[in-house]
């Protein structure tokens, strides 16, 4: 996962520990694709710890080689129906028209609003990050018990 993140021009690598405590401590929201016993794709995500019932988004990759093949929707569509949240969200930046399409198609598929607002605000980092307005999408209608946090 840290090579693909590293492979993906989007995305802020993390240190490569960030991605195993990710499949290990929050397995349960987050999704890999494979072709060929290769790796070509992840999500990853976690409960929001305030607002049960938030799932949020931290990345989503796909190899370059497998991209436009509706390998991004897959995952994320994967998760959405294990995890089955209330709200979905994710901080995106402006000029991130991928994930962008990615979660107005989530919305629309599902019938849902979606909207953006306050973020990361730019001064939250000390290089030169642009800002990542927050994008929340749902409420998603109830589908009997929902997978919230590990208690």
């Amino acid at each position: 996962m840290w090579q693909l993140a590293g492979a993906t021009p989007a995305l802020d690598v993390n240190a490569s520990y960030a991605y195993v405590l990710a499949c290990w401590q929050f397995h349960r929201t987050c999704r890999i694709a494979q072709y060929d016993d290769a790796l070509v794709g992840f999500v990853t995500g976690h409960w929001l710890p305030d607002t049960p019932q938030r799932l949020f988004l931290w990345q989503l990759a796909v190899d370059a080689g497998h991209r436009r093949r509706g390998v991004g929707r897959a995952l994320v569509d994967a998760l959405v129906e294990g995890c089955r949240p209330r709200y979905v969200e994710a901080t995106v930046t402006g000029d991130n028209e991928g994930s962008r399409r990615l979660l107005h198609s989530l919305a629309q598929r599902h019938g849902v609003p979606i909207a953006e607002g306050p973020g990361l605000g730019t001064e939250l980092f000390p290089d030169d990050h642009p800002a990542e307005p927050l994008v929340r999408i749902g409420p998603f209608p109830p589908t009997g018990s929902r997978n919230g946090p590990d208690p």
